[in-house]
């Protein structure tokens, strides 16, 4: 079966295998547009990677053909030759693109850096000793195919070095109420949320990474949401990357998932999205019958009732953004105890002129001067 790259952004590609052609009414409402077919998913990692302005790259046939010879993609070659060919999509990181494989040398999770694998008999049994350990919960995922399977907890998809998580209308992440799902080619509506990668230290398997990419947030709610990776700031959307109820979601389902397969759960590694492109933050003041009051600058995603301490009522609320330099999540309360302002008198010309002709000058030819024009002794 083909395989083919559904481009979503400018350098965002997901590798899927279909037995079908794409077309707009099957694939539309998941990507821009769709590149393919190519002869393997080697083929179609090293286009996504490589092939950007690249003239040697005019056909899937060269990608497939210069992906063969490229010692860069020994690792994918490799696991290739492990896998059972299930349809899988797997994420592919392009060039200039730090999201989708958050490791070095533009690598598919799941695989080393080019230059440290060795292709030996003792590195190589190692390499599928762990995938073995891996193994049931990528069976189960195979089992619960959000593409195949139409019960309510199929909605994962398995690759070879991890797998998809996706939403439905009935099981998504906070904030997720009221975002249109269609199904397609797949087996119930649903929306891509993220993604788990092995995460290799030497031959094995230490931790797994994970991160989201809440594509249907930004879709659906432009004016609140941007899929662009560094935010501006002036720009007051928030960011569908890595927001922190779409991390905890996607933390249940997969500790659900290994539960399921008896594989003990691994360390998650996943790189926080910044507070101040999570949301704004909110300035809450908070008085009591007695007329005390503080106010606190509270954290994006957290309640501002969470800080109301006995006896106190929020007054008011106010969102603020780039407020990150200030101390958040704390009680603040104004200063009594400061000393009373000075006030200065206000500086006018005239005073000034006043200050001039009667200080005492240092330079004794002025002070000479004006005692003549004071006295009229040069009337």
């Amino acid at each position: 079966m083909p395989f083919y790259l559904g481009r979503r952004g400018e350098d965002d590609l997901i590798l899927f295998h279909t037995t079908a052609i794409p077309t707009k009414q099957t694939h539309g409402h998941l990507y821009k547009a769709v590149i393919g077919p190519f002869q393997s998913k080697v083929g179609a990692g090293y286009f996504a990677r490589y092939g950007k302005n690249n003239p040697d790259i005019r056909t899937a046939t060269d990608a497939e053909r210069l992906a063969r010879a490229d010692p860069r993609m020994e690792q994918t070659i490799i696991e290739e030759s492990m896998t059972d060919g299930t349809l899988h999509r797997a994420r592919l990181r392009c060039p200039g693109s730090s999201r989708i494989f958050p490791n070095t040398h533009h690598r598919p999770a799941g695989s080393k850096p080019a230059g440290i694998f060795s292709n030996t008999r003792s590195n190589l049994m190692s390499h599928y000793s762990e995938h073995q350990r891996m193994k049931p919960v990528l069976d189960l995922a195979h089992k619960l195919d959000i593409a195949t399977n139409p019960h309510h907890a199929a909605i994962f998809e398995a690759g070879s070095g991890g797998f998809q998580v996706w939403a439905t209308p009935f099981d998504h992440p906070s904030g997720w109420s009221g975002i249109a799902m269609q199904s397609g080619a797949f087996s119930k509506p649903c929306e891509y949320v993220g993604s788990v990668y092995w995460k290799w230290e030497d031959e094995t398997i230490v931790a797994l990474e994970i991160e989201t990419s809440a594509y249907a947030l930004a879709d659906q709610k432009p004016d609140e949401f941007s899929q662009e990776m560094n935010l501006t700031l002036d720009d007051n959307r928030r960011t569908i990357f890595n927001r922190d109820a779409d991390i905890e979601w996607l933390q249940e389902k997969i500790t659900w998932l290994f539960a399921e397969a008896d594989v003990p759960l691994l360390p998650f590694k996943y790189e926080q999205a910044p507070l101040s492109q999570i949301g704004p933050y909110i300035l809450a003041h908070y008085i009591s019958n007695t007329a005390d009051e503080y106010v606190v600058i509270v954290s994006p995603e957290l309640d501002p009732h969470e800080f109301c301490k006995p006896g106190y009522e929020v007054a008011h609320t106010l969102e603020i953004w780039r407020a990150g330099d200030f101390p958040a999540d704390e009680i603040l309360r104004p200063d009594r105890n400061f000393p009373e302002a000075v006030i200065e008198p206000e500086v006018s010309p005239l005073i000034d002129h006043f200050q001039i002709l009667t200080r005492k000058p240092e330079d004794n030819w002025l002070e000479a001067d004006f005692e003549d024009r004071i006295s009229g002794l040069n009337e």
